[in-house]
């Protein structure tokens, strides 16, 4: 009898969890599809040329923490309709963040940086050896390699033909690959403080005050890298690698964080 009541009690927490699983799903499912119907509101928005009512239906789809490229991309081309061009900078610059090899994203950007003539610091060592990929695909890579390099030490602790010199180069290129899919991530994780003007100009000063001495004005799209926040204030690094304090109002970061 025993027995038997435990395999009901089984089953019964075997169907509840089943049930739970169900409705999870159907609850993600409903919420994506919500997200769906007010992207292709917005999409419709902007193809009858009602460029703010696309821009809230975008942006309200942003303030929910549902991010992709296609979204950041459209709201990029409805900013420049609407004439903020920094804005419009911003998102092709998310877009890009998220999908590294889109062209259009990164046509359009250069675009419009020619247009204001924004301020971007220029390319160095790191930005050349890393691939344009997303950063999920080296911390895949990352992890791949660290298990080949155990399997393949594995092997050679525990071979019999120790002349075999097979698993020694299969784990001294995994270390290599496992280098640079961490030095990729690092360098990623380093963008993370990437911020755009989207102010029509940004007043870089020496001291976070009004009146301070005026380091650099900043044409909107430039690109800075957020050090340090105080109060209204930031403390940023510029395009010419000088550091100096920003308005906050004035930049947003390029990277979004999913509440």
């Amino acid at each position: 009898m025993h027995a038997i009541k435990l395999k009901r009690n089984q089953a019964g927490l075997f169907k509840k969890t089943i049930m739970l699983i169900a409705v999870a799903s159907l609850t993600l499912t409903a919420w994506a599809g919500d997200f769906q119907k007010d992207f292709e509101r917005a999409n419709q928005q902007y193809d009858l040329g009602k460029f703010n009512e696309a821009e809230a239906f975008y942006n309200s789809i942003i303030d929910a923490g549902h991010f992709s490229p296609e979204l950041f991309y459209n709201l990029g081309n409805t900013e420049f309709r609407l004439n903020k061009s920094g804005a419009a900078i911003l998102n092709y610059e998310r877009a890009l963040a998220l999908s590294p090899n889109n062209p259009e994203a990164r046509a359009n950007l250069i675009f419009v940086r020619a247009q204001t003539g924004a301020k971007i610091a220029p390319e160095d060592w790191r930005d050349r050896i890393v691939a344009s990929l997303d950063v999920n695909i080296y911390c895949w890579a990352a992890a791949c390699s660290a298990w080949i390099i155990i399997f393949a030490l594995a092997i050679i602790l525990l071979k019999s033909r120790p002349n075999n010199l097979a698993p020694w180069l299969v784990a001294i290129c995994s270390v290599a690959f496992l280098s640079y899919a961490i030095f990729a991530v690092y360098h990623f994780e380093q963008n993370s403080s990437l911020g755009i003007v989207i102010s029509k100009s940004a007043e870089a000063r020496f001291a976070p005050v009004d009146n301070s001495t005026l380091v650099a004005a900043l044409p909107e799209g430039s690109r800075v890298w957020v050090l340090e926040r105080r109060g209204p204030w930031i403390y940023c690094m510029l395009p010419d690698n000088s550091r100096a304090w920003i308005s906050s109002d004035a930049v947003e970061r390029v990277r979004l964080h999913a509440s």
